[in-house]
């Protein structure tokens, strides 16, 4: 098996401030460090086939610039580099992409707008839900409901963080399973 220098250390190459030159001299440097740039790139993409390609476009990229590498400095910093850089670029991409096409989706039609009365019988069937919590549970998800944070929640009632925080989840499922029940009664 293969060992690696660290990360800190040079590569071993001919003097410093020599250019590497196109192709062949690149290519011993590029298998000394494939293991390490396919590890990097498994973890940037977390799909075994995409690692590939980011893998593959690194070396091609590391190919069209090997000009700009400098011997002597740290070749793997330098292709994990360029390995980072090519998957940032697809992520902005694919931002991009998602943004254009969201914009050109049509306009939604308009939602229907409930009479005011059934907005207050629905508010009313919600106050209802959150007055029928557990005493144990209430006081936590009302201070929720007002805005204050976990961790005033938490003075305010005495109680640790972590306490608060699996009081608000039980109030949560409560709520969420009573109101799914509310919506399925016949009116």
């Amino acid at each position: 098996m293969t060992t690696y220098p660290p990360v800190h250390q040079a590569t071993p190459a001919a003097p410093s401030g020599q250019l590497a030159n196109h192709g062949n001299d690149i290519l011993p440097f590029i298998l000394e460090v494939e293991a390490q740039v396919r590890r990097y790139a498994l973890a940037l993409c977390r799909n075994v086939g995409d690692a590939e390609d980011l893998y593959q476009n690194a070396v091609l990229r590391v190919l069209e610039k090997s000009h700009q590498y400098v011997r002597g400095t740290n070749f793997r910093g330098w292709m994990i580099q360029i390995t980072h850089r090519i998957h940032l670029d697809k992520c902005r991409r694919e931002q991009r992409r998602q943004r254009l096409l969201s914009a050109r989706k049509p306009a939604s039609a308009p939602v229907h707008q409930e009479p005011v009365a059934a907005d207050q019988l629905h508010a009313q069937q919600i106050k209802a839900l959150i007055d029928g919590l557990p005493d144990i549970s209430r006081p936590a998800f009302e201070l929720l409901l007002q805005g204050h944070p976990y961790k005033e929640i938490a003075d305010e009632l005495g109680l640790p963080v972590g306490t608060v925080k699996s009081r608000l989840h039980v109030a949560r499922l409560s709520l969420r399973k009573r109101y799914e029940a509310l919506m399925v009664e016949p009116a």
